[in-house]
């Protein structure tokens, strides 16, 4: 399988038939907020996870609590929370395998955070071959791709919000590595539209009320505050894929 070159990653590429399964229909796992009180953390290291000669008992065996269903007719997903550590290019999040019936694992996904990108963009270039690609401004892309088919992505972007129990986790990841030698290419992004916030108008009996000095005060104060993490998490949910 070859790579393209930056200048063509621009492209964009049509659907593919058929279209990769998503990894929506596991029940959600996050990261390490699942660990309860007085439970050690069990970290795993990324080169242990992200591989594709594992079974679904290794899976069982290796994470206590995990949510299962098909992702597609034709795969099994089996989705567990992630640490790989608390180092700043550690990860958190959550890991999705999906095994076809004969067991095999055909392809991984992974949503989380971490502070620094660096260890595991490394691991997915000498491992898999990943190769940067042009992206949206602030996110790194990096993809293994073949003429206008995307078999692998990694998505990685600075938080809009962070959160002060959270320091290491300042950048959002998302990952779908495919088996290599997989002929079935990722779920082109969904196309991004942008809607500007609108205050809502004032009431009509709190206008009336309003003296001369607090109508002339700027309508938007007090409308909008900071996303909260749950409604960053959902935008990133649905950025890629689907």
């Amino acid at each position: 399988m070859s790579s393209a070159s930056p200048s063509s990653a621009a492209a964009s590429y049509p659907a593919a038939q058929p279209a990769y399964p998503t990894t929506a229909t596991p029940g959600a796992i996050t990261g390490v907020e699942n660990i309860q009180p007085g439970q050690p953390a069990r970290y795993h290291r990324i080169q242990d996870v992200f591989r594709f000669d594992v079974s679904k008992e290794w899976v069982y065996q290796n994470w206590d609590r995990k949510s299962t269903g098909l992702g597609d007719p034709e795969f099994f997903g089996i989705r567990v929370a992630l640490v790989t550590g608390t180092e700043r290019g550690d990860l958190a999040g959550s890991l999705t395998y999906l095994f076809d019936a004969q067991g095999r694992l055909k392809h991984i996904s992974f949503r989380g955070r971490t502070a620094d990108t660096t260890q595991l963009v490394q691991f997915l270039t000498q491992r898999y071959q990943f190769e940067r690609m042009e992206g949206p401004p602030g996110e790194q892309l990096y993809q293994v791709r073949s003429g206008s088919s995307v078999y692998s992505e990694l998505r990685t972007r600075p938080e809009s919000v962070l959160l002060e129990d959270a320091p290491n986790g300042s950048i959002g990841v998302v990952l779908e590595l495919g088996r290599p030698g997989s002929n079935r290419p990722l779920k082109p992004p969904a196309p991004h539209l942008d809607i500007p916030e609108v205050a809502s108008p004032t009431p009509p009996d709190e206008a009336a009320g309003a003296d001369g000095e607090s109508a002339k005060k700027p309508g938007l104060i007090g409308k909008f505050g900071p996303a909260t993490q749950a409604q960053h998490n959902q935008v990133l949910e649905h950025r890629w894929p689907d």
